[in-house]
């Protein structure tokens, strides 16, 4: 039989970019439900953020080490923030997200003694889950609770790499977002 000799061209993938994640929201989220089972964590009065402290200490437990880094430079963590928020998510913590407001003056909420609590019991039943059931959770979490008008074509993402305005920025992005809604 003859074989074809095509006629290609050689291409260097050197330059290409590999994405992996780096990052280990399993690890973390146990990290950090451990952290705030072992003190007493108080988020701040006005913004309901974590403390400058906590967010450094809780950075030095999380599994990758950029997450120092970016602490000890920006003074706060996205990828913290999020562990967080999935925390919140699986109802493994409880804390005020709401807010009371002081007054007439009053244009933001505050948040006064705003203390982390954990359920343990709630805590304990997903880790006694088998680990495949336990990344079931964790996924099922994930895209039940994802913000359409809050991923990275608009905004950026803890993990993602595009810029602050995403994909809206490409030109021609209206053709392609019309071929997206037709299949």
């Amino acid at each position: 039989m003859i074989q074809p000799k095509p006629n290609l061209t050689s291409t260097n993938i050197d330059e290409l970019n590999v994405f992996s994640n780096q990052y280990n929201l399993h690890h973390d989220l146990h990290a950090f439900i451990e952290y705030v089972q072992n003190r007493e964590v108080k988020r701040s009065h006005r913004s309901n953020e974590l403390s400058g402290s906590d967010t450094k200490r809780l950075a030095k437990l999380m599994s990758h080490s950029s997450v120092i880094e970016f602490v000890e430079s920006y003074g706060f963590s996205n990828w913290v923030n999020y562990v967080d928020e999935v925390a919140l998510l699986f109802e493994f913590i409880k804390y005020d997200t709401e807010g009371t407001y002081a007054g007439y003056t009053s244009r933001e909420p505050s948040f006064p003694d705003n203390y982390i609590e954990v359920d343990t019991r709630r805590y304990e039943e997903f880790i006694n889950l088998p680990l495949i059931d336990q990344e079931k959770k964790l996924l099922d979490i994930l895209v039940q609770n994802y913000n359409y008008s809050n991923n990275e074509f608009y905004a950026p993402s803890v993990l993602g790499r595009l810029s602050c305005q995403g994909l809206m920025r490409i030109s021609g992005w209206r053709t392609v977002r019309s071929h997206f809604a037709q299949h």
